[in-house]
């Protein structure tokens, strides 16, 4: 809501020679103060400039001298009977003239803003050369405001300019994209426009078709992909494992060699008898022969050959932990050629049953996937 003027007091002030007080109606969008020369217009006017502004008034246009203080109060009253008061939105100002015969005005908020447009402006205003006008007026024009408004437009010009320029180079670039696949085409029709205009106005869902046969064929070609790598992964780890039961072997070799035999038989009735003892640890008969034997003394008897033959064991047992894994290697390895051939099959069945021009214009090696595909290592459904 704008803030406004509501009230006015005046004593000694001016034309004012008696106590004067001047209401304003607060509901109207202006206010205006009218009546012949002489009756207190100015009077009123300068004493808003006065509270407002701390300056003389209509004296601050004439040259009266220094001490311009002295022709403020009603003739005949002094400098100190002076008083001049201001509602403002609900606020009070008071001016009186102070130290140094200047305005002294009194209030405990910010003074408001005023500006007043007197006769001698208007004249300059119209009296004046066309490039002295501005300086009339500059007080009551908001410049920042007219400069943020055209900065505005400017701005709003280049941004549109800019537009226009991006969405025309769109459009050269798109035209000689269309160009570009007319050529590639064989330049079919009289021109890439018309040809174009032709392609849009073929069945949307041909193409809806083709778009999505060639996504399926590139999402198995990347699932290839994944499968060829996890393929090579698993045999390298084949390799690996088969090398390290060889070695393993190897091993087992040169110590059957160094020792001139092979207990491996032997260890190995040698832990059945001993775990047969263990579950067993009431028997008093041999269980082969049925001989009365010594439990703990077999055990121990037991217990001292398998110490003796300490490293044959570990490398039977290393062999056979080289083995299992070897076996397990062997079962991914073919779990993961089983996968990948299972999409090379899907590969060839799309290269070989695709209706997609594009597709069969694409440049595959079909024979090297036919000769993937015709390895009967999984069922394969054509229907």
């Amino acid at each position: 809501m704008a803030k406004k003027i509501e009230k006015i007091s005046l004593c000694t002030f001016k034309g004012a020679s008696s106590p004067l007080e001047i209401e304003f109606d607060k509901n109207k969008a202006a206010v205006m103060i009218f009546g012949e020369n002489g009756t207190g217009k100015s009077t009123i006017v300068d004493a808003i400039d006065f509270i407002c502004n701390g300056k003389w008034g209509s004296l601050d246009d004439r040259s009266v001298g220094s001490n311009k203080s002295m022709y403020i109060p009603t003739l005949g009253q002094k400098t100190n009977d002076l008083e001049a008061k201001l509602m403002f939105n609900g606020t009070l100002l008071s001016g009186k003239i102070g130290k140094g015969n200047q305005p002294e005005i009194l209030s405990d908020v910010e003074k408001p803003t005023l500006r007043i447009l007197r006769r001698c402006k208007i004249l300059e205003l119209v009296n004046g050369k066309p490039k002295d006008r501005y300086e009339a007026l500059k007080d009551f024009i908001e410049v920042p405001n007219c400069q943020k408004a055209e900065q505005s437009l400017r701005d709003e010009i280049r941004a549109t300019e800019q537009n226009f320029e991006q969405s025309r180079r769109s459009v050269k670039q798109a035209l000689e994209s269309l160009e570009s696949f007319w050529i590639k085409e064989g330049k079919p029709g009289n021109d890439y426009l018309l040809w174009a205009k032709e392609k849009t106005e073929t069945d949307q869902s041909i193409y809806e078709k083709q778009i999505k046969e060639i996504c399926s064929l590139l999402d198995i070609i990347d699932q290839c992909k994944r499968n060829e790598k996890v393929y090579k992964n698993k045999i390298t780890e084949f390799y690996r494992q088969n090398q390290e039961f060889n070695s393993r072997q190897e091993a087992m070799q040169k110590e059957v060699a160094r020792e001139d035999k092979d207990v491996s038989n032997l260890i190995e009735l040698l832990e059945d008898t001993e775990k047969y003892i263990e579950k067993n640890s009431t028997i008093s008969k041999c269980p082969v022969c049925e001989q009365i034997v010594d439990v703990k003394l077999l055990k121990s008897r037991i217990k001292e050959r398998l110490e003796a033959m300490n490293k044959q064991r570990q490398l039977k047992k290393a062999i056979e932990n080289a083995k299992s894994q070897l076996e397990q290697k062997s079962i991914l390895l073919k779990s993961s050629a089983m996968d990948f051939l299972r999409e090379i099959q899907k590969l060839s069945l799309i290269l070989h049953g695709s209706q997609c021009e594009i597709i069969n214009k694409f440049n595959f090696d079909k024979d090297i996937v036919d000769e993937f595909a015709n390895i009967e290592l999984i069922p394969l459904n054509k229907e």
